[in-house]
C-alpha cells in the first residue's frame, strides 16, 4: 500500500506557496504521526496471521482512526478561518459601498425629477382613459397615456360607434332568433297536421315556408287538400267497382280461352301423329340412300389412296435428290463464310493492337500533363500557405501588441486602486496582549500566524489585479 503524502499544488487553486505555508504547518504533526503508523502498518501486513497479530491490527486501526479524525478537526479549523475572512471582506465591501449606493439613488431621483413627474402625468392619464374605454371594450389599445388628445378622442369615438353597432346587431340577432323559433315551431305543427294529406301535395314544403305562411293562405291550402282527399277517395271507390267488373269479365274470358286451347291441343296431337308417320317413311328412304352412297364413297377412297401412294413415292425420290444437292451448296457457303470470319478476326485483332498502343500513349501523355499540373498546384498551394502564414504572423504580432497596450492601460488605470487596497491591508493590525498561560500563548501564536497568512493572501489577490 502506498502511504506517501500526495503533493497538492497550490497554483492549481490560484494560490502561492507562501500563502499555504501556515496551512501545511498546521497539518504537519498529524502527517508525521500518520507516517509513523504507516511504517508499522507495512511491517504488520507481512506477518503471519495469529491471535496476537489480530489484536495488534485492532490497536493500530484505532490509532489511525484518531489520526484521521485529528486531520479532519484541523481541516475544519483551517477552513473556518478562511470562511470568516471571506465574510469579513464582504462586510467591509458592503460597509464602504452602502453610502455610495444611497447617494446614487438620491442623485438619480434628482436627475429624473421632471422625467418622473411626466411619467406620473402619463400614468394618471392612462388610468383615466382606461376607465373611459372599459365601458366600450375589454381590450383597449396600449400606451393610451401617450396618445394626443385628438387621437384619443377619435379612438374613443370609434370604440363607442363600434360598441353601439355591436349592441344593435346583438339585439337584431336575438329578435331574429325568436322569430325563427316561432316560425320553426308553427311550421312543424302545420307539417304534422298536413302529413295525412301528403300524397295530395305536388311540391315539397319546408318548415320555414310553412311557418312563414299567413293564416289565410294556410287555411286555403288545408281546405284544398281536404277537397282533393274527398275527390281521391270517390275516385278510388269508382276504380274498385270497375276492377271488380273487369275481374268477372276476365274470369269468363279465361274459361272460354281454356276450352279453345283444349280443342286446339286435341287437333295438334292428331296432326303430330300424321306428321310422325310421314317422317318415318322419309327417314327409311334416306337411310337406304345413305348406305348406297357410303359404299360408293368407300370404293372411290380406296382408288384415291392407291393413286396418292404412287405419287408420294415419286415425290420422295425427287425431294431426296434436291436435298443432297442443297447440302453440297450449303457446305460450300459455310466454308467460304468461315474463311471470311477468320480474315475479319485477324483484321480486328490488328486494329485492337493499334488502338491499345494509341490508348497507352494517350494515358502516358495524360499522366505527364497531370503530374505537371499537380506540381504547379502544390507549388501554388505552398506559396499561398506561406503568404497566409506571413499575414497571420503580422496579425498575431499586431494582436499581441494591442493586448500588451490594453493590459498596460488597465494596469495604469488600476494602479491607484491597488495602492488603496495595499494600504487597507497594511492598516489592519493585530495586537497580541500579554498572556501567562502556555496554551493561550500557543493559540495566540496560531491566530497571529493565520492572520499573517491572510494578509499574504490578500496582497496576492491585490497583485493579481
Amino acid at each position: 500500500m502506498n502511504t506517501e503524502l500526495v503533493k497538492v499544488d497550490p497554483k492549481e487553486y490560484g494560490l502561492e506557496e507562501v500563502q499555504v505555508a501556515t496551512i501545511e504547518q498546521a497539518f504537519l504533526p498529524k502527517i508525521t504521526e500518520r507516517d509513523g503508523y504507516a511504517q508499522i502498518y507495512e511491517q504488520l501486513i507481512t506477518k503471519e496471521l495469529t491471535k496476537e497479530l489480530c489484536n495488534e491490527a485492532r490497536e493500530l486501526r484505532l490509532k489511525l482512526v484518531k489520526t484521521r479524525t485529528g486531520i479532519a478537526d484541523i481541516h475544519k479549523t483551517q477552513k473556518a478561518f478562511f470562511l470568516a475572512a471571506g465574510k469579513f471582506v464582504d462586510a467591509w465591501k458592503n460597509k464602504e459601498t452602502a453610502p455610495v449606493e444611497q447617494m446614487e439613488e438620491k442623485l438619480s431621483e434628482i436627475e429624473k425629477h421632471f422625467e418622473n413627474i411626466e411619467k406620473e402625468r402619463i400614468a394618471k392619464l392612462e388610468a383615466d382613459r382606461l376607465t373611459l374605454t372599459k365601458q366600450f371594450t375589454e381590450y383597449p389599445a396600449s400606451n393610451l397615456g401617450l396618445m394626443a388628445d385628438i387621437v384619443f378622442d377619435s379612438y374613443l369615438l370609434g370604440l363607442k360607434v363600434a360598441y353601439e353597432a355591436k349592441i344593435k346587431a346583438e339585439r337584431e340577432a336575438e329578435q331574429l332568433r325568436i322569430d325563427n323559433e316561432r316560425i320553426d315551431k308553427l311550421g312543424r305543427e302545420r307539417i304534422s297536421e298536413l302529413y295525412k294529406y301528403d300524397q295530395f301535395q305536388n311540391d315539397l314544403v319546408s318548415v320555414i315556408s310553412m311557418g312563414s305562411m299567413s293564416d289565410e293562405n294556410y287555411k286555403a291550402l288545408l281546405d284544398s287538400l281536404k277537397a282533393k282527399k274527398i275527390t281521391y277517395e270517390a275516385e278510388q271507390e269508382r276504380i274498385r267497382l270497375e276492377n271488380e267488373r273487369l275481374k268477372a269479365e276476365a274470369i269468363e274470358k279465361e274459361r272460354l280461352t281454356q276450352e279453345r286451347i283444349a280443342q286446339e291441343e286435341k287437333e295438334r296431337k292428331q296432326k303430330q301423329a300424321e306428321f310422325e308417320r310421314k317422317l318415318k317413311e322419309e327417314s327409311d328412304k334416306l337411310e337406304a340412300e345413305r348406305k348406297r352412297q357410303a359404299e360408293l364413297i368407300a370404293k372411290q377412297k380406296a382408288d384415291a389412296d392407291e393413286k396418292a401412294r404412287i405419287e408420294k413415292e415419286k415425290h420422295d425420290a425427287v425431294l431426296a435428290k434436291e436435298r443432297a444437292e442443297a447440302k453440297v451448296k450449303q457446305d460450300a457457303i459455310e466454308l467460304a463464310a468461315k474463311i471470311e470470319r477468320e480474315k475479319a478476326e485477324a483484321e480486328r485483332q490488328k486494329q485492337n493492337a493499334i488502338l491499345e498502343k494509341e490508348r497507352q500513349e494517350a494515358i502516358t501523355k495524360q499522366k505527364t500533363i497531370e503530374d505537371a499540373a499537380r506540381t504547379e498546384r502544390l507549388k501554388a498551394e505552398s506559396q499561398r500557405l506561406l503568404l497566409e502564414k506571413e499575414i497571420q504572423d503580422k496579425k498575431d504580432e499586431e494582436t499581441r501588441k494591442e493586448s500588451e497596450r490594453i493590459a498596460a492601460e488597465k494596469a495604469a488605470a488600476k494602479a491607484p486602486d491597488k495602492e488603496k487596497l495595499v494600504k487597507m491591508v497594511e492598516s489592519i493590525l493585530l495586537t497580541i496582549p500579554e498572556l501567562n498561560d502556555a496554551t493561550s500563548i500557543a493559540v495566540a501564536n496560531v491566530i497571529n500566524a493565520k492572520f499573517e497568512a491572510f494578509k499574504v493572501w490578500a496582497n496576492s489577490q491585490i497583485n493579481s489585479l
